[in-house]
């Protein structure tokens, strides 16, 4: 993914301690800092509380941590939105639909950048 790497170095772990700190193995972490696998909406939410910034930034959404109070900015050329429902009280749809967004926002901001 985007700024793994660059957070983890930043924040001066390796890959080992993300990995026991995530409760996930090594490669796992090696994985997503190249870009071969991706990780869960759990574990991206896990990495950037870690690394004390936004999922945005780690996206390379956002050019600083910080949480911005700002409108969103206009979506790009090709880019769609992306959304979810689920009934009241079923969090396992929840829980896929969310993994299922962040996959897309995910894939499509790779996309973008021009990482397949």
């Amino acid at each position: 993914m985007v700024r793994l790497k660059e957070c983890r170095i930043a924040a001066g772990m390796t890959q080992q301690y993300v990995a026991l700190t995530l409760g996930v193995k090594a490669p796992s972490v090696s994985n997503w800092e190249s870009g071969k696998t991706l990780p869960t909406a759990d574990n991206l939410i896990a990495l950037a509380n870690l690394y004390g910034v936004t999922i945005d930034y780690l996206l390379g959404r956002d050019v600083d941590s910080a949480i911005k109070k700002e409108a969103p900015p206009a979506m790009a050329e090709g880019e769609s939105e992306v959304s979810f429902s689920f009934s009241t009280g079923d969090e396992a749809a929840f829980d896929a639909g969310f993994d299922a967004a962040v996959r897309e926002i995910v894939r499509q901001e790779l996309s973008r950048r021009g990482i397949e």
